[in-house]
């Protein structure tokens, strides 16, 4: 007898076709997708309201600085070549000489002389980021000054190695 049901229950699962199987797979995927917006959904509103909340309180240009902090740009440097670089005007971003004397020197991480050119071109626009041989404005980040203090007027600089300068026509 146990030999005959186990039979039966055999040709019942040849019987099943892969259409099934696929469809049946098909319905638990949904399923698990919902389960898993439903676990997720409320937690990502919780999550971006606490950041609307968080960023309240700053007005709009702080919340535009606080971006450029998160790459460890310095918000005063981002302050003074907003203020100091006229809309409309041509600025190079000078560097430092290698990435190991910003790092040793400055403290500054490879990853930050990375994002600064791109940030700084955001930041500043609609001025134009230019090669420094055409550029109006030279913003130094911790870059050798000996090669532009001749032709350069030093408008801004703080004691971290920055500076913002005013290219004289040569």
């Amino acid at each position: 007898m146990t030999l005959r049901l186990e039979s039966t229950a055999l040709r019942l699962l040849h019987r099943v076709e892969f259409a099934h199987v696929r469809f049946v797979g098909g319905i638990l995927c949904v399923l698990a997708a919902v389960v898993v917006l439903a676990l997720q959904v409320p937690h990502r509103f919780e999550w971006a309201k606490h950041t609307y909340d968080a960023n309240a309180w700053r007005s709009p240009a702080r919340r535009l600085l606080h971006t450029g902090e998160t790459y460890l740009i310095p918000t005063d440097f981002q302050e003074a070549a907003l203020t100091y670089v006229p809309r409309g005007s041509t600025f190079a971003v000078l560097p430092p000489p290698s990435p190991e004397i910003a790092a040793k020197g400055y403290g500054i991480p490879y990853l930050t002389l990375i994002d600064l050119p791109f940030w700084l071109q955001f930041l500043l626009l609609p001025s134009r980021m230019v090669t420094p041989s055409k550029a109006e404005y030279v913003l130094c980040f911790a870059c050798d000054t000996d090669p532009w203090s001749p032709l350069t007027t030093w408008i801004w600089k703080n004691d971290s190695g920055e500076l913002i300068g005013k290219v004289r026509r040569r």
